[in-house]
């Protein structure tokens, strides 16, 4: 693998140098791909870039030796993209998945098909460790450490859709209580060990947690879009005395 990417390397820089790519994030330069092992991510704004992408691709082929399987390659139209528009035989779709993302045309498509990807994976995985004989604590601990772990990669790139956290929080308490009458709700169960519950993950609010702390790190990042709301806002300043600092849960008689 390490050879096959110091060989992948000399067209990635070609393309890098003969594409105008798109902005990402904060990077001072645009993109123009983006490779991990032998995937590679082309971003092709116009119709003129095609002939440069196709010429760039040959004269690869002909000095290494291998060549592109249009048969695996895929491509996506966003935006007002024409999807008539012939890009070397391949395929045009309407999903792809780059990095473990459903991406569509259209960020809210490619949320809800990546979450709900993600909340069938926690609803099959719950169903798999359904019949082990653990205790609650034990149940409480496989929440935290295994049944949830997948979704908060998730999370940093997408917000969680309502409908997915419910779905979540219906297979969290199916798993916790095997399927019976809910002995004791959620909101019981997410209070803190210090007030004598179990001190369980509180979906929707880590999610969110993430989400802005991700919000957070591109705002202090310069010249991102992100950073320029939050300082139209004023929302860069670190709070002393947060307003729900004082709405911690009294403990249950």
């Amino acid at each position: 693998m390490q050879l096959f990417a110091l060989c992948l390397n000399p067209l990635l820089r070609t393309f890098e140098d003969k594409l105008p790519g798109i902005r990402i994030g904060g990077r001072c330069n645009n993109t123009a791909v983006v490779a991990y092992g032998d995937d590679v991510t082309l971003f092709i704004k116009t119709p003129e870039e095609i002939p440069i992408t196709q010429d760039t691709i040959r004269r690869y082929e002909a000095a290494s030796g291998v060549h592109l399987n249009v048969r695996k390659s895929k491509a996506v139209a966003t935006g007002t993209w024409d999807t008539t528009t012939n890009i070397m035989d391949i395929p045009c779709y309407t999903e792809i998945q780059i990095f473990g993302f459903n991406i569509t045309s259209s960020g809210k498509q490619s949320a809800h098909s990546s979450w709900s990807k993600v909340t069938n994976r926690v609803g099959a995985q719950a169903s798999e460790a359904y019949c082990r004989d653990l205790r609650l604590s034990q149940r409480n601990q496989y929440v935290h450490a295994f049944l949830l772990a997948r979704i908060w990669y998730t999370v940093q790139i997408f917000p969680a859709p309502d409908e997915c956290v419910r779905q979540l929080n219906l297979t969290i308490t199916w798993y916790i209580w095997h399927g019976e009458t809910l002995r004791v709700p959620l909101s019981t169960l997410q209070r803190r060990k210090g007030h004598g519950r179990w001190d369980l993950i509180d979906v929707a609010a880590k999610s969110r947690a993430i989400l802005f702390d991700q919000m957070r790190l591109q705002g202090l990042k310069n010249r991102t879009i992100t950073a320029a709301w939050l300082q139209k806002w004023d929302l860069l300043k670190p709070y002393i005395n947060p307003p729900y600092i004082n709405r911690i849960p009294a403990p249950l008689a």
